[in-house]
């Protein structure tokens, strides 16, 4: 099914948008109190989506139990990626990773098989983060495997949640219901994160970069607005698979605009990354 030109705009806005707060985390000076006030904003927002919304159903209770668990390794280890890596690096391998592993296991989890096209994917895919995770100045090595064992982590954890999730919002028959209280216990769970530096200088860091990480969380949660918007109407599968064109995004961001090095490589190792993630997100 093909989508109109203005859902295309949107969803490599959204794409565009997660790239973008993520280039936010790396350059951040204390990804721990950028983490915390990203997902207090997350929270406020996911706050007016409870009020305005129907609550989600029992049924879905241990399921948001479950990814909001699941989410705070996710945070861990993205703060972790970032502080061994590069965003060009780091970000197409998680990203890439967790379509990935979702693609993988959905078969012995959920008993679906894989398209002809959806096994190409998972091979492109594969390649793609190969090349970034080993490959060096046109030589494939094993070094620098700290940041892709790190974005590795991340991939893990998106597709755990990914799958909960996918569970979870059916269970629900609320969406944004379901969304908002995610986004509340997340930020809930991460006033537990205060405590992981001394109170003087988290309200000095606060102080400083409030701004610049309520911009982060408006990124965040427009990003994810954006795409469940565009889910209600236009074909879930194109916009999916289009949405994860954020990885070139990010990239070229981290090649052109922070000054990481093997830019060109890494773009396109992570154009290939989405075109595997493409070819996965379509069934033929």
């Amino acid at each position: 099914m093909q989508l109109d030109p203005s859902i295309i705009a949107f969803v490599l806005l959204a794409a565009g948008m997660h790239a973008g707060w993520n280039a936010l985390m790396k350059v951040a000076t204390d990804r721990v109190v950028a983490m915390v006030l990203v997902n207090a904003m997350c929270a406020a927002l996911g706050l007016i989506l409870i009020l305005m919304t129907d609550a989600p159903h029992r049924d879905s209770w241990p399921y948001l139990a479950a990814t909001a668990a699941v989410h705070q390794f996710y945070f861990v280890f993205l703060v972790m990626a970032y502080q061994a890596g590069d965003l060009s690096h780091v970000y197409p391998i998680a990203r890439g990773s967790g379509p990935l592993l979702v693609a993988l296991l959905s078969g012995p989890l959920v008993g679906e098989s894989l398209a002809t096209g959806q096994a190409v994917g998972v091979v492109l895919t594969s390649l793609g983060i190969a090349s970034l995770a080993l490959a060096q100045r046109g030589v494939v090595r094993v070094q620098n495997l700290s940041p892709a064992l790190w974005a590795l982590a991340v991939g893990l954890t998106i597709a755990m949640y990914t799958i909960i999730d996918a569970r979870g919002v059916r269970a629900s028959h609320s969406p944004l219901g379901y969304v908002g209280w995610l986004f509340v216990l997340n930020g809930l769970c991460f006033v537990f994160w205060i405590g992981a530096r001394p109170p003087s200088l988290f309200a000095a860091a606060v102080r400083q970069t409030w701004r610049q990480w309520m911009g982060g969380g408006l990124l965040t949660t427009g990003s994810y607005g954006i795409t469940l918007w565009c889910y209600s109407i236009g074909a879930v599968a194109p916009i999916a698979a289009l949405r994860e064109t954020s990885v070139i995004f990010a990239a070229f961001i981290g090649s052109r605009l922070l000054g990481e090095s093997f830019g060109a490589r890494r773009v396109f190792a992570a154009a290939i990354v989405a075109a595997g993630v493409i070819a996965m997100s379509i069934r033929t």
